[in-house]
Parts: C-alpha cells; sequence; structure tokens
C-alpha cells in the first residue's frame, strides 16, 4: 500500500511539473483527479499526506544538494519550489472544494447510479419474468391444446404436441414446480391416450358385429341381380375412415386405423394385433357357432348366417389390404376354413335327411350368391364349389324322383279322353295353330301335364347349374341321361303298364299319346341345345325310339282287345239258329259303329286301316267257329241268309269309312252261302271250277255246316210254311228255294264227306 501511495504522490508532483511547464494544458487534470479520487476513496488521506511530506523533504534534500552545487539554479529552483508550494497550496484548497463538490455531486450520481441499476435490475428481473411468462403460457396453452384434442378425440394430433412438448418446450420450464408436473404428466397422458382408443377400438368390435352383417347383405343382393360386387363395394381409404357407402351400407374404419397408428407410435402395435386377433377370434367363433336346423322355416337363419360369415370376411378383407403388418393372412385364411368348414357341416348335416329339391335350390342360391360376393375379395371358394356339385347330384336326383313321381301320377289320373280346350290361352299352351274354341285336341290331358313337368325339370335343372360353367359339359350329360331316364323308366314304363288294361278306349289314346311323346322327344332335344353352355353337335334322345317300340306294342294291344271284343260279343250274343223270319238290319251294326266312332276314329289312318282289316277277318273267322261249334246241332237256311245280311252290311260299312280297305275277309262265308243257295251243286265237286268260284271254301267246315243245316231245315207243312211265305215275301228262293238247298245238301253231303276221304 505505501508503494501505491508513493506512487500517486509522484505522479501528481509529475502532473504539477507539467502542468507548471504548460499551463494552457488542462488535459492530465482527469488524471489528477482519478488520482486524488482513488485517494479518497481508499481513505488514506493522512498516509498519502504523510508520503508526500517525505516526499517534499527528499525533495528539498536534493535541492540543497544540488544547490550547493548550482547555487543560483538552486535560487531559481526555491524560487519555484514556493511557487510550487504555493500552487500546492492553492491546488490543495482547490482539490478540497473540488473533492467536496465532486463528492457531493458524486453522491447524487450515485444514488441516480443506484437507482439506475435497481431500475435496470428490475426492468432485468421484468423482462426475464414476462419471457418466463410466454413460456409458460405457451406451454400450458400446449398442455391445454393436448387436452381438448384428447377430449375431442384427436389422438395422434394429442401425441404430437406432448412429442414436441417433452422434446422442445417442455425444457424451458423445467424450473418451475408445474414443468416438473407437466413432465410427470407426460406419460400419464400416454396412457390415457392409448387407454382412450382401446376403448373406441373395442366399442367399434362391437359396432362391427352388429353392423357387418349389413354390407354383406348388399354385397350379395348384389350378386343376385347379377352387377358386378366391384363397382357395388367401393372402399375408401381416407383420413375418415373405410366406407361402403352405397345403399345406406357405412362401416367407418377410422377407429381401428387410428388406435393401430396410436399404438404403432407409442410402441404397442404387437399388443393391439394380440388383442385384434383375439377379439376377432371370439366373433368368429360367435358367428361360426350358430346353431339351426336348416329347414324351409329357417331359411332367413341360414341366409343371417352367411351373411354374418360374408361381412366378417369384408371386415378382414379391407383391413387385409389396408394395413401394413397388421393383420396375418395366414390368420385369415385359417379362419377362412374354418368358416368354410362350418358352412360345409351345416348344409351337409340338414340336408342329410331333405327330400325338397326346391330346398336345395335356394340354398344353392344363397350360397351361390355368397361365393360371388366373397371371391372379390380373393378368398378361396373351391371348397364351396365342390360342395355345390356335390349338392347338385342329390338336386337332380330329387328333381328326377319328384318328376317321375308327378309324371306317374299324372299317367295314373289322367282319363284318357281327348283333351278338350275351351279358351285360347289354355289352347296356346298346346299348340300353334288358330283354331275355334272350343277345340277337340287328339291327345289327353296327360301330354301337357306331362311336358310341363319335364320342363321344369329341365329349367330346374339349369337354374341349379348356372353359376358352375366349368361343370356344364357334365352337367349336360347328366341332365340328358337323367332325361332320358325319366322318359323311359318313368314315363314308357307306366304307359306300358297302363296298356295291360282291357280298356279299349285308354290303349287307343294311349297309343295317341306316344305318338305325340315321340314328337315332343324332338321338343325336348332342341331344349336341351338350347339350355346347352356350348354347342356340342345335335342331341338325339334314346326315349324316341323307345316310344315308337311302344307304339307298336299299343297297336298290337289294340288288335287283341279288338279281337277279344269281338269274341265276347259273339259270346254272348243270343243267336237264333232257326229264325222263323229274314232280318233287315243287321246285328253287329251297331256295335261296331260305336267301336270305331267313339273308340278308333282318333287312331292314325294307318293304323285304322290295318285295324278293320284285321278285326274283320278276326270276325269272319270267329262267325265261322261260331257257327261250326257253338250253333248246335242244326241251323236253319234262313239264318244263312240273315247272316248274309249282315255281312253285307258289314262290307258297305267298311266301304264308307273311307280308306279302309278289308279285302276279302268275308269271302269264305259269302261263298259258302252262295254253294247253299246254288243249284249246281256239282261246280264244287269240280276241282276246276272249285277252284275259280269256291276257292276258300274248306271242305271240313262246309261238311259240318252242311250237317247242321240238313238237321235245322225239315220241310215246312202247314202254318209254318204259310207263315214262312208270310215273313219273307219277297225272298227269292221261298218255301221252294228252301227245298232246292235241301235237296242239294243231301246230294252234296255225301259226295263232300268222299271228298274228305
Amino acid at each position: 500500500m505505501n508503494a501505491q501511495l508513493a506512487q500517486l504522490a509522484r505522479e501528481l508532483v509529475s502532473v504539477d511539473s507539467e502542468q507548471a511547464a504548460s499551463d494552457a494544458t488542462t488535459e492530465n487534470f482527469d488524471q489528477i483527479s482519478f488520482t486524488i479520487k482513488t485517494i479518497l476513496q481508499s481513505g488514506k488521506e493522512e498516509a498519502f499526506t504523510e508520503h508526500l511530506n517525505q516526499f517534499i523533504q527528499r525533495k528539498e534534500q536534493e535541492i540543497e544538494k544540488m544547490c550547493n552545487f548550482h547555487y543560483q539554479e538552486f535560487i531559481q529552483s526555491v524560487d519555484q519550489l514556493l511557487k510550487v508550494r504555493q500552487g500546492t497550496v492553492s491546488l490543495k484548497a482547490k482539490i478540497s472544494q473540488l473533492n467536496g463538490e465532486m463528492q457531493a455531486t458524486g453522491q447524487k450520481i450515485i444514488e441516480k447510479k443506484k437507482e439506475a441499476i435497481e431500475q435496470r435490475r428490475m426492468l432485468l428481473n421484468v423482462e426475464i419474468a414476462m419471457e418466463a411468462t410466454q413460456t409458460c403460457i405457451l406451454v400450458l396453452d400446449i398442455a391445454n391444446k393436448i387436452n381438448n384434442q384428447i377430449a375431442s378425440r384427436k389422438y395422434y394430433s394429442a401425441l404430437r404436441l406432448l412429442q414436441d412438448l417433452e422434446s422442445v418446450h417442455l425444457a424451458k420450464v423445467k424450473e418451475f414446480s408445474f414443468g416438473e408436473a407437466l413432465e410427470n404428466s407426460i406419460p400419464l397422458q400416454r396412457e390415457a391416450i392409448r387407454q382412450a382408443v382401446t376403448k373406441e377400438v373395442r366399442e367399434w368390435f362391437v359396432t362391427v358385429q352388429g353392423a357387418m352383417r349389413k354390407p354383406a347383405t348388399h354385397a350379395i343382393n348384389e350378386s343376385r341381380e347379377s352387377l358386378s360386387v366391384e363397382k357395388s363395394l367401393e372402399i375408401l381409404l381416407a383420413e375418415g375412415g373405410s366406407d361402403f357407402d352405397r345403399a345406406n351400407v357405412r362401416i367407418d374404419f377410422k377407429p381401428l386405423y387410428q388406435c393401430l397408428h396410436i399404438y404403432d407410435i407409442l410402441g404397442f402395435k404387437n399388443d393391439l394385433k394380440v388383442e385384434y386377433e383375439q377379439n376377432r377370434q371370439m366373433q368368429a367363433s360367435l358367428v361360426f357357432k350358430s346353431d339351426f336346423n336348416l329347414t324351409e322355416s329357417e331359411l332367413q337363419i341360414f341366409q343371417n348366417f352367411l351373411a354374418d360369415i360374408l361381412g366378417f370376411f369384408i371386415i378382414e378383407a379391407v383391413v387385409l389390404n389396408s394395413t401394413h403388418d397388421f393383420r396375418s393372412r395366414t390368420t385369415v385364411e385359417i379362419l377362412w376354413e374354418c368358416a368354410v368348414d362350418r358352412i360345409s357341416h351345416v348344409i351337409t348335416n340338414s340336408l342329410a335327411e331333405c327330400e325338397n329339391p326346391d330346398l336345395y335350390l335356394t340354398i344353392k342360391l344363397d350360397v351361390l350368391n355368397f361365393i360371388i360376393a366373397i371371391e372379390h375379395y380373393k378368398y378361396h371358394v373351391e371348397k364351396l364349389k365342390a360342395l355345390m356339385l356335390s349338392l347338385f347330384d342329390r338336386y337332380t336326383e330329387l328333381m328326377k324322383s319328384r318328376c317321375s313321381e308327378r309324371v306317374i301320377e299324372i299317367i295314373e289320373e289322367d282319363e284318357y279322353t281327348p283333351m278338350i280346350v275351351v279358351k285360347a290361352l289354355k289352347y296356346k299352351e298346346e299348340t300353334r295353330t288358330s283354331v275355334k274354341f272350343p277345340r277337340t285336341l287328339p291327345f289327353s290331358k296327360a301330354i301337357p301335364s306331362c311336358c310341363e313337368q319335364i320342363r321344369f325339370f329341365v329349367n330346374g335343372f339349369y337354374r341349379f347349374a348356372d353359376g358352375f360353367e366349368q361343370n356344364h359339359n357334365e352337367m349336360d350329360d347328366l341332365l340328358k341321361k337323367s332325361l332320358e331316364n325319366l322318359l323311359i323308366q318313368s314315363l314308357a314304363t307306366t304307359l306300358s303298364r297302363k296298356l295291360s288294361s282291357s280298356n279299349m278306349s285308354q290303349a287307343v289314346q294311349i297309343m295317341i299319346n306316344l305318338d305325340y311323346f315321340e314328337q315332343a322327344c324332338h321338343e325336348f332335344e332342341e331344349l336341351l341345345i338350347e339350355k346347352r353352355s356350348s354347342q356340342r353337335g345335335r342331341i338325339t334322345l334314346q326315349a324316341t325310339n323307345s316310344f315308337k317300340d311302344m307304339k307298336l306294342s299299343a297297336e298290337k294291344r289294340i288288335f287283341e282287345l279288338v279281337k277279344a271284343k269281338i269274341k265276347e260279343f259273339l259270346e254272348i250274343s243270343n243267336y237264333d239258329w232257326t229264325p222263323t223270319h229274314r232280318r233287315v238290319n243287321p246285328n253287329l251294326l251297331d256295335y261296331l259303329m260305336s267301336m270305331v266312332n267313339s273308340t278308333l276314329a282318333t287312331l292314325p289312318s294307318s293304323t285304322k286301316n290295318f285295324l278293320f282289316f284285321d278285326s274283320f277277318n278276326t270276325l269272319a273267322n270267329d262267325l265261322i267257329d261260331v257257327i261250326i261249334n257253338k250253333s248246335g246241332k242244326k241251323i236253319s237256311m234262313l239264318f244263312m241268309e240273315n247272316l248274309e245280311v249282315d255281312i253285307t252290311f258289314l262290307e258297305d260299312f267298311a266301304k264308307n269309312q273311307g280308306d279302309v280297305d278289308i279285302g276279302d275277309a268275308f269271302l269264305e262265308l259269302k261263298q259258302t252261302i252262295a254253294l247253299i243257295r246254288s243249284d249246281n251243286y256239282e261246280d264244287y265237286l269240280n276241282s276246276g271250277l272249285r277252284g275259280k268260284k269256291y276257292s276258300r271254301i274248306r271242305p271240313g267246315n262246309l261238311a259240318l255246316i252242311l250237317e247242321k243245316l240238313k238237321q235245322g231245315e225239315t220241310p215246312p207243312s202247314g202254318l209254318a210254311f204259310h207263315l214262312t211265305k208270310a215273313i219273307s215275301p219277297t225272298s227269292p228262293h221261298g218255301a221252294e228255294g228252301n227245298r232246292n238247298s235241301i235237296r242239294n245238301i243231301n246230294s252234296l253231303l255225301p259226295a263232300l264227306k268222299k271228298l274228305l276221304k
């Protein structure tokens, strides 16, 4: 400290010397004031004075010493020193005054300075406080925004604000207690966000479970209307979620996507995957385990069952295709396989004892629409199609069985009378010809009824086959085989059995029906060609040949029945073998007219001609047999004349039937009657004349007839003779002729017996 004071004194003296040397110079005044200020501030005025005195003494000694060598100089120096001393005293006074003034001024300055410093400090504190306040307000505003975002369910924005708050803003408010509280609340808010999105996605699970039937039902309806599912169900992946917007069908996937995004950010994606899989597995179990019996009364339940499965896997497809590394395709495919197995199980078990093909068709249509809809989402449906093919085989058998039963029932219940059509509308179903009504058709009601059933069978077959284009060739062949079996085994066999009846009108109608069934086979062939998915050449039904063969059998059966009727008529006819008068009307005419007009008139011309020819030959042979074997021991010549009347009427009747040709069916009887009436019986004994005039007469039959005539023709006498003439006055033979015939018989019999030997 002493060294410092000495230094200050030297500086002050040097300053005074310099001032003395240059009065005009005041530049170092500030330095002097600074030096004095320093002395005053340090409180060393006395020490400074002491050192200054010591310095003066030394200088005086130096001056005295100098003066000894340089007196004059000394004197001058003394003078100068005195002046300096005076100046020093004056300076001291000035300094003291200046110091006082400076102290007074400095005090004010110090006070102002202190006040300025305090104000500056306060201003700085205010600025710091304002900045801290703004920061706190910003942080609190962010925290408030986070709460608002959470309340508004904008969880992703809330998470971003939390991250921004934690990484950027929170460091600025850590020194505050609320900053620490905010820092501690960030994990809690993240957990709250996670719980909130978890709650929403769980609510979404419930909502989806109740709403997934809507898009499925819409997709099935679109499939039923053969519209494109791609056009009907547009999947919109946007911020608002995925929507099905057609037909008021809407499923919002936003809760799931939002939850997935939040979990991914928070690092809990795997937890969400596990929860989603468990929840969907539980929903799948509820859907797959639906318990019901597949009957007509529960078809709606089955349709809802399919719709639930379809809706379930539509949602799975949307989630699978719109997310990354979230839903496992393998897991979805396993669920799909379970669904397919469940559908197959329900259908197979429910239809095991079902005999209703309509139910099969309804189920097929429902499952086919389900297949069309689900294929759009790239699910494998091969097992379902295989199931449909197995149902198709069973459906075909049931349809064939039902059609067979119905056809057999129609055949059995048919009245076998020509069909009468009263209204044109009904008639158009049977023929295209323009006719007047009422109209009688050749065939019976069984023809249109059976054809309608067969058409229904074919159309029902292809209704089930629709949707299986890749299997159409096999199905076409199966239908042809089934139709052949139906026509031959059911229709033709039943008709064949009905032919065994003894009802001739029924047999005739069956034959006519067979002809129309044969024609219907060609219509069925055209129908099969029309229904086929690909043209593979012409179709030929073997049933056509079966009906042709049956027509021959029917024709044969009609011949048998006609012959049986003739025999029956002849057996029950009460012939008068020895009549007393000649008849004008024939016995057989009424029967034949009734049989032809009511029974045989509708037969084809060729069949009818052959039938007449065969029937008249049978009748002629049966008449001869009746005369020979059933007429007793005698017949009269008048009986032969009455028989001739019958034959004439029969021949005239045949001529009136148009193209009917009976040939020489009655030639033997006519030649026999002519021979008996002839006066030249010797012509028969002449082989040459016999071959020309009596070629059809069999000697054995002739002998028996002559023998009976011989017994029956005794010469009439008395009243009998007159009655004979009265009854037959116009007879060309009369009693005289009878006597001639008796003579001829008596003469011819011995010769004929000899000829027979």
